[in-house]
């Protein structure tokens, strides 16, 4: 039932809406500071409202109308766009967002793992969003449920509808976790929306951390070490615990057995936390980062490395005659068990490291755009077979309809999509449908090992350890799904993971069949 979410992650996906009216006991103020705790591991912060009134942005705007255009364009999308029409924000209505997490730990773990941590069993987490404008709940409610019903149907829509509550001033929305349909939601998710005056928040995640943001009240001091020893004052603040073991995960090697690494290796182990902020000023932009260590001693002995590459790099630098001024404001220190990174970034820093320079960052994108694909005679391809044989594409033409899945084991979001896409394709494997799975870069001992572990039988794997595939069909990203049909003709191209998209395929290649 992912579509259900293909509406509310409209919500979600920004986090934008609604209002309810007041109710007993309804704080009369709300704050995205309520959303971290003293238990919030992974935190992130920001401020657009006061990034842009800045004086360092409004600057950097005039002298680059570029940069706005880019934006703009960047921002164009048929999710954007349906989310607009759905709630009537777009994104430059947004004042503030912020999230908060529990269960870094088994993110990490799961991810070495090639897969997926359950929320609500493995991960807590909610995030909400501030928009300086009001709106009306129940038109908003009535719209999101026209569309629920339009897509799932009227049972499904009076499940939704039956599920709303009102809490503390705000409207919750709880989407049961059966109708989720994802394997790794554990819980119930919820959707929270209240406005206050001209303010409108919106709170989405586990129920029980969205009552808790509608709450309100004075905020429980988050526990961040590392933000804690960087300035107060800041539009962006990130914040992500390091868990001792992920130094220990496979694949994670820093030399121990050499001396001269030993220091290297023992101060990075130390790390506990990272942290991040950034301070948009009149003139200038601020940047920090802390690096929490287990105790004072790593941290000396981090920041002693620090110190000397830094100095490494404006002496070789300098003695090229062209280091930037940027690179003498960059400052380190140890303070307690973090070690403190900072840099004032003045604009024409950024002309001079080209970033919003003539022809740089915000010029067309040059990446190939596979959908160019779509309506041309696919490449020719031939790869090797995991378990043995040769996979030759030519030889399916006038015979079956082809679906490509590039992939690879380390990537979450395609080890998400694939299960979809072989649901897509396993019923129409009589009429003349064939998956191939074409793993980008991996030798086949960690890809049996995982197939072995998923248990994913009878899943045709080719391997691509030289990227033969990735100029043939443009992948600059996976996972990227192809559908050749029987004339060798490419028809549907798809880069990225989308709750819908084994729905999407399985109607796609229907109607190829039924032609």
């Amino acid at each position: 039932m992912n579509k259900i979410l293909s509406s509310t992650a409209l919500l979600a996906a920004f986090s934008l809406s609604g209002v309810t009216p007041a109710f007993a006991a309804s704080p009369a103020s709300l704050s995205i500071e309520n959303l971290f705790g003293p238990d919030s591991e992974m935190t992130f912060r920001l401020n657009i409202k006061e990034i842009k009134e800045s004086g360092f942005v409004k600057g950097l705007m005039e002298e680059n109308p570029e940069i706005l255009e880019s934006i703009e364009e960047n921002m164009e999308s048929d999710e954007l766009e349906e989310f607009t029409d759905l709630t009537g924000f777009g994104f430059e209505d947004i004042s503030e967002m912020g999230f908060s997490a529990i269960g870094v730990e088994a993110i990490m773990e799961a991810q070495a793992q090639g897969e997926e941590p359950k929320i609500g069993e493995d991960v807590t987490f909610v995030a909400a969003i501030r928009v300086d404008k009001p709106t009306d709940s129940k038109k908003l409610l009535g719209i999101l449920f026209d569309k629920v019903e339009e897509e799932e149907g009227p049972e499904v829509r009076k499940q939704l509808e039956d599920s709303v509550e009102a809490f503390k001033g705000a409207t919750i929305l709880n989407v049961p976790r059966e109708l989720l349909e994802d394997e790794e939601v554990d819980a119930d998710i919820s959707i929270g929306i209240r406005s206050i005056g001209k303010e409108t928040y919106f709170a989405v995640g586990l129920t029980g951390e969205v009552k808790r943001f509608f709450s309100g009240g004075k905020a429980d001091a988050n526990s961040s070490e590392s933000l804690a020893a960087l300035p107060a004052k800041r539009q962006i603040a990130f914040a992500m615990p390091i868990p001792p073991s992920v130094w220990e995960l496979a694949g994670i090697d820093f030399g121990d057995d050499n001396p001269l690494f030993a220091g290297l290796a023992n101060a990075v182990k130390g790390i506990r936390e990272v942290g991040f902020a950034a301070a948009f000023a009149e003139k200038s932009l601020g940047g920090n980062i802390a690096i929490t260590c287990a105790d004072p001693q790593s941290a000396l002995a981090l920041w002693t490395m620090a110190q000397a590459g830094l100095g490494m790099a404006q002496l070789a630098l300098a003695g090229e005659g062209n280091a930037p001024p940027i690179l003498n404001r960059i400052k380190t220190q140890a303070k307690g068990k973090s070690v403190i990174i900072s840099v004032q970034v003045l604009p024409e820093d950024l002309d001079e490291l080209g970033a919003f320079g003539p022809g740089a960052a915000f010029e067309e994108d040059e990446e190939p755009d596979p959908e160019e694909l779509i309506g041309e005679k696919a490449a020719d391809l031939t790869l090797p077979i995991l378990g043995g044989g040769e996979f030759d594409l030519s030889e399916h033409v006038g015979k079956n309809i082809v679906v490509l899945d590039f992939w690879a084991t380390w990537c979450g979001p395609c080890v998400k999509a694939l299960p979809e896409v072989m649901k897509a394709t396993d019923p129409l494997k009589n009429k003349g449908v064939v998956l191939v799975a074409v793993n980008q870069g991996e030798d086949a001992k960690p890809i049996n090992k995982f197939l072995k572990r998923k248990k994913w039988k009878g899943l045709m794997v080719v391997l691509d350890n030289k990227n033969l595939s990735s100029d043939a069909f443009m992948v600059s990203g996976i996972p990227q799904t192809v559908i050749i049909d029987k004339k060798g003709i490419v028809r549907h191209v798809h880069v990225g993971y989308s709750p819908n998209i084994g729905k999407r395929l399985r109607k796609e290649l229907e109607a190829i069949l039924a032609e």
